[in-house]
């Protein structure tokens, strides 16, 4: 059984979570990029959600399909609508489990909810995010463990805590970096 079976099982035998939820857990993994949270309640925003339930409808104007989404980022849940333009595009990836999505929040009958403009699978949503990296914060890092991965040019790498420059890295070199530096000390800016 994995994550996402268990927690659903968990929430239909006892109607909430026991476990970690696993967008909670995918968040922690990916902290070094800045998602929004539902609760911040920005009007644009990329987040990392997890689709719970999703209901497809046909529009009868038009003949095309839409659909009502039932999200959550692990710390609040929010209704979501994929409009037929973004339906006819993104509805394959309503199966998956936990997405990417940039989004608007609307409201719809005095209730928050998120107009999904795109849907991203996480790791192609972090791999173009890595590519358009503009900048690095790292902190708690000592220079020699990372020195290895520093170059003459590429993205700059400053220290958060010294707000001086630590160096540079290559693109192509910073998911290494990623993985050597514990994930709550370093953050992608683009």
């Amino acid at each position: 059984m994995d994550g996402a079976e268990k927690i659903e099982g968990e929430k239909e035998a006892l109607g909430f979570y026991i476990s970690a939820h696993p967008v909670l857990l995918k968040h922690e993994e990916l902290e070094f990029i800045p998602f929004s949270l539902i609760h911040h309640k920005r009007k644009y925003g990329t987040y990392l959600l997890y689709i719970e339930d999703h209901r497809t409808i046909k529009v009868k104007k038009t003949g095309q399909n839409m659909a009502f989404l039932t999200l959550t980022d692990g710390h609040s849940n929010i209704d979501g609508v994929l409009f037929a333009k973004e339906y006819f595009k993104y509805h394959p990836m309503l199966k998956e489990s936990i997405v990417a999505a940039e989004a608007t929040l609307g409201e719809r009958q005095g209730k928050p909810q998120l107009v999904i403009d795109r849907l991203f699978p996480v790791e192609e949503y972090v791999r173009t995010y890595i590519e358009k990296t503009k900048k690095i914060y790292i902190r708690d890092v000592e220079p020699e463990e990372i020195s290895e991965l520093l170059a003459d040019s590429g993205v700059p790498i400053h220290d958060f805590t010294t707000q001086k420059l630590a160096g540079y890295i290559k693109i192509s070199n910073i998911e290494t970096l990623i993985s050597k530096i514990h994930f709550e000390n370093i953050r992608l800016i683009v």
